[in-house]
């Protein structure tokens, strides 16, 4: 198919002021994931970005499920643990906070977040592609009686399963986000692409703005990933899968990479809900102790032990 034929398939497809406003886009696109298996400091790194003035992020996106959470801690020692809510909330200079049409809601969590941090939101609204899915408690039980490799047992790999199979509450059908609609809390926004959905969703854009995307867990968890296939998450963790998310692969001479790594690659814990789970090794490495940590880096092991516990299953 020629350039010209794809072209006027693409006016055909679209509105032509969207098509414009599309493919001006001018903006920068950060995006910042995890290099081994997660709990890398995302968290602190994409907060650290949003905050920076020189950046000028005008959108947070996440595309993330509650099987993973970023922190980030203020100068006076706040601290902010979010599963759904774009950590980079934090600066709240910036208006839009978007959770993407590839996101798992655990709507329960949703909830706490929205009244833990409203004071951050300032009365921000959070913007949800209409077809995220919804985390049910049958999702949970599911994981808890069928996953035996390593898992948080969240639901979110469960509700996407259902998602694929078309059997799955999205949010567009879920009566408990229409009435966080109703209140203000949040605005639900049609998912036909990310950037049609911020231009007729949240209006007012120019095409210069900056987004920062924010990835979960890890790379090394990619469920593509040959080399720890079972033991991984239940989707991709690349920057190319974040592009994908947000229907931006059109735009990769606009992106800038963030790759977070940490000195010691650290797994999910492998006692769990089910009981004893493996979750695999790094690359054929053997399994240190934290005393062994600490006695290479210099440190008291028991100060460190009180406080390396991971976001989400609180293990350490």
């Amino acid at each position: 198919m020629s350039n010209v034929m794809q072209i006027n398939i693409t006016i055909d497809l679209l509105s032509k002021n969207d098509y414009n406003k599309i493919m001006r886009y001018n903006g920068k696109i950060h995006i910042v994931y995890d290099g081994m298996w997660g709990s890398c400091g995302k968290g602190k790194f994409c907060g650290e970005l949003a905050l920076d003035s020189k950046l000028k992020i005008d959108v947070c996106v996440n595309n993330n499920a509650p099987n993973a959470g970023h922190s980030f801690v203020f100068e006076d020692g706040r601290k902010v643990v979010t599963k759904h809510i774009p950590i980079g909330f934090v600066n709240k200079n910036i208006p839009y906070l978007v959770l993407g049409e590839s996101s798992v809601i655990d709507y329960d969590r949703l909830v706490y977040e929205l009244e833990e941090y409203k004071d951050l939101l300032n009365g921000r609204k959070l913007y949800i592609a209409d077809t995220a899915a919804v985390i049910l408690t049958e999702h949970k039980d599911k994981e808890v009686s069928s996953i035996k490799t390593g898992s948080t047992f969240s639901g979110a790999g469960a509700a996407s399963v259902d998602k694929l199979n078309r059997t799955n509450s999205l949010v567009f059908r879920d009566e408990r986000f229409k009435e966080l609609e109703r209140k203000g809390l949040i605005k639900i926004v049609p998912s036909k692409t990310f950037f049609s959905c911020i231009y007729e969703g949240l209006s007012g854009f120019s095409g210069n703005e900056n987004i920062l995307v924010e990835l979960s867990q890890g790379d090394a968890l990619s469920i593509n990933n040959s080399d720890n296939y079972p033991f991984t998450t239940s989707r991709d963790c690349t920057p190319a899968a974040a592009l994908k998310d947000i229907h931006a692969t059109d735009y990769s001479q606009n992106v800038r990479k963030y790759c977070v790594f940490r000195p010691y690659p650290i797994r999910i814990n492998n006692v769990g809900k089910a009981g004893f789970a493996y979750t695999g090794d790094f690359a054929g490495a053997d399994e240190i102790s934290w005393e062994e940590v600490c006695e290479r880096c210099g440190l008291d092991p028991n100060e460190v032990s009180k406080k390396e516990f991971t976001t989400n299953t609180k293990k350490t």
